[in-house]
């Protein structure tokens, strides 16, 4: 959900034509998250989505106009013109790539080789996923059996996607394991990062109108996080519990399931045997930030 509200927040930047309001929606959507809950800083997921989507707004662009610069150099210009897609999809997969390697290294002590050759061979169909997979989850919202219909249509592509990932896992020497590596040295390596990018904007002198939103954008931007702050505010505080104590019997199935709550505090008794069925009845009894 997180890397989806970052995604959605830089596409919308892009989409408006404004670029710099790409890092400004990325900061504000996660001082949002931070804001709800403080303790996300410190999650893998979050750091992992946070640089991934900074890679993509700061460091694609650059890398693919050289990429591009580059193709039309050795193919020509009519030629390089049915790179591009290919051009792009290796400009982003490598700026995400060059975040986020580094926190793989760090805590999981393994870095992959085919990242990008994988990423290349999955990125026609991923529009397709999307597409489908949001189809379908709008449809089970509906009605249960209409979503089981629509991921019919999301199922080819998802296992064309499934056996790309499993035919590159199953390659001898896919992934390099790093061993256990300083923080230090990890932040050297982002310090690094952003000195060059900085030098890079520094040598290149940069079209500021065309970077830095206008005064209009940065109102409507402004009242946008405002707006979007005061709701997730009072959601919370209109779904904070009441202190009184509250018994749920659950609809599981066979078995039962018997939510107690008082205040912060909540007991689970039992959970039925369908692990789908509890977390549908637990969706309907707790609020959403918990």
């Amino acid at each position: 959900a997180r890397a989806a509200i970052m995604a959605s927040l830089f596409l919308w930047g892009h989409y408006l034509g404004r670029p710099g309001i790409t890092l400004a929606a990325l900061a504000v959507a996660a001082a949002v998250m931070v804001g709800l809950e403080p303790a996300v800083l410190g999650q893998v997921s979050f750091q992992l989505s946070f640089l991934a989507m900074a890679g993509l707004a700061l460091m694609a662009p650059p890398l693919e106009a050289a990429l591009d610069r580059g193709a039309i150099h050795l193919l020509g210009e009519d030629r390089a013109r049915w790179a591009r897609p290919v051009v792009t999809g290796v400009a982003v997969s490598a700026a995400a790539m060059a975040l986020t390697y580094p926190l793989s290294a760090l805590y999981f002590q393994r870095v992959s080789l085919v990242g990008l050759p994988a990423t290349l061979l999955l990125l026609p169909a991923l529009p397709v996923i999307i597409v489908t997979s949001a189809a379908t989850a709008a449809a089970a919202l509906v009605w249960g059996t209409l979503g089981q219909a629509a991921g019919w249509t999301a199922w080819p592509w998802l296992s064309y996607q499934v056996a790309v990932v499993r035919a590159f896992a199953s390659l001898p020497g896919v992934a390099v394991e790093t061993g256990p590596i300083s923080g230090a040295l990890v932040a050297a390596y982002y310090a690094l990062v952003a000195l060059a990018f900085v030098a890079w904007r520094w040598r290149r002198p940069v079209k500021w109108e065309a970077v830095v939103p206008s005064a209009r954008w940065m109102r409507w931007g402004a009242l946008l996080a405002l707006v979007t702050t005061a709701a997730l505010v009072w959601g919370v505080a209109l779904s904070l519990p009441d202190g009184r104590l509250h018994v749920y019997f659950l609809d599981v199935g066979q078995g039962d399931a018997i939510l107690v709550q008082r205040g912060q505090r909540q007991v689970l008794i039992d959970g039925g045997p369908s692990p789908g069925a509890l977390e549908r009845a637990l969706g309907q009894r707790m609020p959403f930030w918990d």
